[in-house]
């Protein structure tokens, strides 16, 4: 609650809403003046239909797409197919009716393996925090990931 709390006084333009909490999207969307973005994660296929069709979100983080720090236990990975998995079973849910919500692939994402998941199997785009935090130029990084998926 406190974080949604400091978004909503920031303002924040949106929030990314735990799998675990998806049950309270339609009552963080209520708490902000104006139209958020409110994005979720997925881990299968069925769960982002799911979420989908229940709170609409605007965008999805699937993975975990590689191994990572982040969840360094973590054995059994997603891998870099799941999020164009999501993504076209999103697109069909939609049948055309309005735009499927983006996803991005997490989890393990690096200037090395970005082009995977989106050039190779269809997701929208990337998310990484440590590829680009721990770099010794951030935007040289950046740059490389984003050249890299153009690829």
């Amino acid at each position: 609650s406190d974080w949604i709390d400091a978004a909503v006084a920031a303002p924040a333009h949106g929030v990314h809403v735990k799998e675990s909490h998806r049950s309270r999207i339609p009552e963080i969307r209520r708490r902000f003046p104006s139209s958020p973005l409110i994005g979720t994660s997925a881990h299968t296929v069925s769960s982002a239909v799911e979420a989908q069709l229940m709170y609409n979100p605007n965008y999805f983080f699937v993975g975990t797409c590689y191994a990572t720090q982040s969840h360094p236990d973590k054995v059994e990975l997603e891998g870099p197919t799941l999020p164009g998995k999501v993504r076209q079973a999103l697109v069909n849910e939609r049948q055309g009716e309005q735009i499927a919500p983006i996803v991005l692939a997490i989890g393990g994402i690096d200037s090395t393996n970005c082009h995977e998941p989106v050039c190779i199997y269809g997701a929208d785009g990337v998310a990484t925090i440590r590829a680009v935090l721990q770099a010794s130029d951030p935007v040289e990084v950046v740059h490389d990931i984003r050249n890299n998926m153009n690829k």
